[in-house]
């Protein structure tokens, strides 16, 4: 198991993705802001082939950033079984 954090936006909200070895992950809190914010955490997926399927939110917000991700997932996999 792996957990990877990062930080985003002017409060310094930490963002948590705790993976196992297949690369299935969840995603706890994301606090992005911004399109940039954004293209750093689905740069920091793809590149450690991580597959975000579950997320645990504490609002809207998050909602929007999880849809994304689940779309470029199964844009690149083809797989929309998640």
């Amino acid at each position: 198991m792996k957990i990877d954090t990062l930080t985003f936006n002017i409060f310094q909200e930490n963002t948590y993705i705790v993976y196992d070895e297949t690369g299935q992950a969840l995603l706890i809190d994301p606090g992005l802001n911004t399109e940039e914010e954004r293209t750093v955490l689905d740069e920091h997926v793809e590149k450690n082939n991580i597959n975000v399927t579950i997320r645990r939110e504490l609002g809207r917000d998050i909602e929007g950033a999880c849809g994304q991700l689940r779309r470029r997932y199964e844009a690149r996999t083809g797989n929309a079984d998640l």
